[in-house]
């Protein structure tokens, strides 16, 4: 392994395992395409192993430990460690926020949005990024894979939130 994988798996250890991990509740993983961050509550995890070029994710169940994901190391762009469970920072309302969501069945419709192609990025209330469009240029988003609940979509640098 490389000397910088090795410190790498030393400081994500410490962070993840060690005195201070009580405060913190959910890790998020983002990854260099943004196409397939992953979070995860903290005490869901008991393991993280290097393997390979890769980090596994394991946690318990019984006598077994199942592996919640498994990440190639170059693809890493940061991991973080989030104290709010629902991993969205506030948002103030703005005068000049203008984006409103639309929900039609199982499709998306974001009005309002004119600029030019940005990312999209549609987030669980528990902090689990669902889907995420590194190139959306305005139109329908499908949502019929989402369960019905309250979610939370990220334009740009602009935030509203929608029910299915």
């Amino acid at each position: 392994m490389k000397k910088t994988h090795k410190w790498l798996g030393v400081a994500l250890c410490a962070m993840a395992f060690g005195g201070s991990a009580q405060a913190q509740k959910l890790m998020v993983v983002e990854m260099q395409d943004n196409a397939d961050n992953w979070s995860c509550a903290l005490s869901k995890i008991s393991a993280a192993t290097f393997l390979n070029g890769q980090i596994s994710f394991g946690a318990d169940e019984g006598e077994t430990t199942t592996t919640l994901k498994a990440i190639d190391l170059k693809g890493i762009e940061k991991i973080t460690f989030v104290d709010d469970p629902t991993a969205v920072k506030s948002v103030v309302a703005s005068p000049a926020a203008k984006l409103r969501a639309v929900v039609m069945g199982n499709t998306l419709r974001v009005k309002g949005y004119s600029g030019p192609a940005t990312r999209l990025t549609i987030v669980a209330a528990t902090g689990q990024t669902i889907q995420n469009y590194g190139t959306w240029h305005g139109g329908d988003i499908n949502i019929a894979t989402l369960t019905p609940g309250v979610y939370i979509a990220k334009v740009g640098n602009q935030t509203f939130k929608f029910s299915k």
